[in-house]
């Protein structure tokens, strides 16, 4: 968990840098970038769920749904933020963007390692839940579909819904982005409170 903003930081710092340093590779630093991000940002996920389900609370669900909102929310910030400054600042300095959101994740990083963390008894869990797992192999490969399917609608619609947006309502690309996109990412952390 202390880790995975580093590796943010690098994907970040990978995707901004090669195609400006090295612009002949440009393709193939996006793809390394994103992959690099993509992965730590997806473990980042599921290493945090059980480190919050771990810290002593009088609602554990109320806070699972809050971290899961926090997503959506962090989604409209990046959204309006990074729309409003290719806006204002021109698409030619998206580098700068990159960059800068590159820092956020070291800054996650220096914050967890003064944090304490709650301790987690996986072994004791593990041993109640052997037995227990055997019978839920149908459910959890149901769950598993449901997540990759409902995740599969979420990306379909958070890469189209502003280009709709700019179609259907003759609209330009920043309006398209924060009607679409960004009000997307409020109904679903609406909808994750």
């Amino acid at each position: 968990v202390r880790i995975m903003p580093c590796i943010t930081a690098l994907g970040l710092f990978v995707y901004g840098l090669i195609p400006n340093l090295f612009p002949q590779y440009a393709y193939l630093g996006l793809v390394i970038g994103t992959i690099i991000f993509s992965v730590s940002a997806g473990l980042s996920e599921v290493l945090l769920s059980p480190v919050i389900a771990a810290i002593p609370s009088d609602n554990p669900q109320k806070d699972m749904s809050m971290l899961h909102s926090l997503y959506a929310f962090g989604f409209f910030t990046m959204v309006v933020a990074s729309t409003l400054f290719l806006k204002f600042f021109g698409n030619e300095n998206w580098l700068y963007l990159v960059l800068f959101l590159g820092t956020l994740p070291l800054a996650a990083a220096i914050l967890f390692k003064i944090s304490p963390f709650p301790e987690l008894n996986n072994e004791e869990t593990a041993e109640k839940n052997k037995v227990k797992n055997k019978n839920r192999t149908i459910g959890l490969a149901l769950c598993v579909g449901s997540i990759f399917l409902g995740s599969c609608a979420e990306n379909t619609m958070s890469n189209w819904i502003s280009t709709y947006m700019e179609n259907a309502l003759n609209i330009d690309k920043a309006l398209g982005d924060i009607l679409g996109v960004a009000m997307f990412a409020i109904l679903l952390g609406l909808t994750r409170i």
